[in-house]
């Protein structure tokens, strides 16, 4: 009723149903109370009169879980019969969760949600992975932070944080920095040390003007510009590119693009004394860099046959531009 009042009297559009992470293994009944959650909490917006409200409903499990077609099928069976718009699914996954069989289980699994027919929201979702999901045409947006915030895991989300002494200096995160060329994000100070390797700059960074005006130094005083813009601009690829074809295009040319570039960064020699000032160690830097590399090539072949599978069946799922968004959204564009 809270929710409802406060929703109605500040002519919001969409309220986000309160729920819990479904596995909690102290507690197996968190889905069937968001449920009931859910169906409270559209009663109240329409005794309260936000019947034009609507609900968006946040899904919090893993992707271990989600593979598994049983547990699958009784999430999609008890979402279907409750009340809501858009469909929030924050999938908590571990650092092993980047190879193809990962890719294998996202897009298996969020297609056997599509019978729900809403839109489908990735949260805490972004980089390869992301732009992935949205190009097998499993889901129809993602929300991520800027170089943060592009992935989740439930790891230790039962353990209390640790007790900080009143004299410790409070320090932030370490700004990450997305290079969507290579599909790989990187600490500050480890790019530096990156660039700082001859032909980097022209290997690694965009060649649009636009992204950085200034060069290097914008990308190192504003990182979050530089990720707002590159996020924006493959997503904005994604959107031309027609439904039908999207598949193929990601697996085909985007994979073989960022496959190309993160060998040059894995073949590139950085300043011993700019990686020596930053405390970066070069070696393990470039095992990395070849790791990731590898991942690279594997997963291209993995989604080239996931981009024939989709073609095959003819799956689709709304346009990115489906979901419903907020007034001062929509006025923003506007202006």
């Amino acid at each position: 009723g809270q929710i409802a009042r406060c929703a109605v009297e500040f002519d919001v559009d969409v309220v986000l149903a309160p729920t819990h992470f479904v596995g909690d293994p102290g507690f197996d009944g968190w889905f069937e109370i968001d449920r009931q959650g859910c169906e409270c909490l559209r009663v109240a917006l329409d005794v309260e009169g936000g019947r034009t409200i609507a609900i968006d409903y946040l899904l919090v499990t893993r992707l271990t879980d989600l593979s598994d077609v049983a547990f699958r099928s009784h999430l999609v069976d008890g979402l279907a019969e409750i009340p809501f718009d858009n469909l929030w699914l924050r999938i908590s996954t571990s650092k092993a969760d980047t190879g193809p069989l990962s890719a294998q289980r996202f897009v298996r699994a969020l297609a056997g949600f599509h019978n729900l027919g809403v839109p489908i929201v990735l949260d805490y979702m972004g980089g390869l992975t992301g732009e992935a999901l949205l190009s097998m045409n499993v889901a129809s947006g993602l929300a991520h932070g800027l170089g943060e915030r592009s992935s989740f895991t439930t790891s230790g989300w039962d353990t209390l944080p640790k007790e900080r002494n009143d004299s410790e200096e409070i320090r932030g995160r370490a700004k990450r920095i997305t290079l969507t060329g290579c599909g790989k994000s990187f600490a500050l100070h480890e790019l530096e040390v990156l660039l700082s390797a001859h032909g980097a700059k022209s290997a690694l960074l965009p060649s649009d003007r636009a992204a950085l005006p200034n060069g290097v130094e914008d990308l190192l005083n504003d990182p979050r510009r530089f990720n707002a813009f590159e996020a924006e601009k493959r997503l904005d690829a994604i959107k031309r590119t027609p439904t039908a074809f999207r598949p193929v295009a990601f697996a085909e040319r985007r994979m073989k693009e960022v496959t190309a570039t993160a060998k040059k960064a894995a073949r590139l020699n950085p300043k011993s004394e700019v990686a020596e000032e930053r405390g970066v160690d070069v070696a393990k830097l470039r095992q990395r860099l070849v790791k990731h590399h590898q991942t690279l090539e594997k997963l291209q072949g993995t989604y080239e046959g996931l981009a024939q599978e989709r073609l095959e069946r003819g799956d689709v799922i709304r346009g990115i531009g489906g979901i419903r968004q907020s007034k001062c959204v929509q006025q923003s564009e506007l202006q």
